[in-house]
């Protein structure tokens, strides 16, 4: 007889787990990624209404930009690390949270001042969600 093809043996079941986990933790990581290149983008479309808005001077848009760029790199190894210590689920979390408090917290900004601190702190947070290249 045959054997049926069609119902997974108890061998492959643990596999089949693994891919189901790792193309969750994919697209939660794509999901993650996009969010924050989407908001870098909204920032730079926006950044003649907040220029207006806020009443800044051009330099100032240079930090509302910058301070969110220097946050995001500046971290990048401490991150990494972070995540290998503490695990990358609790990290790629916490980031996430911190990322949507200061989103809000620029979003409410009566400032140039504070635009640019949400954004330093918002940039870190969204280093935080990047994974480092060390496995799960």
């Amino acid at each position: 007889m045959a054997p049926n093809h069609s119902t997974p043996t108890l061998e492959a079941r643990p596999r089949q787990r693994r891919r189901s986990r790792r193309r969750t933790a994919l697209a939660a990581l794509c999901l993650a990624g996009f969010v924050i290149q989407l908001d870098v983008t909204i920032v730079n479309v926006a950044l003649p209404t907040i220029q207006h808005e806020l009443r800044t001077t051009p330099e100032a848009l240079e930090w509302i930009i910058s301070g969110y760029a220097l946050g995001l790199a500046a971290l990048i190894p401490l991150m990494g690390a972070l995540g290998d210590r503490l695990g990358h689920r609790p990290v790629l979390l916490a980031g996430l949270v911190v990322f949507g408090l200061c989103s809000t917290g620029a979003a409410l900004a009566p400032g140039p001042r504070r635009w640019c601190a949400h954004g330093s702190v918002r940039g870190s947070a969204a280093r935080r969600s990047w994974r480092s290249p060390s496995p799960c």
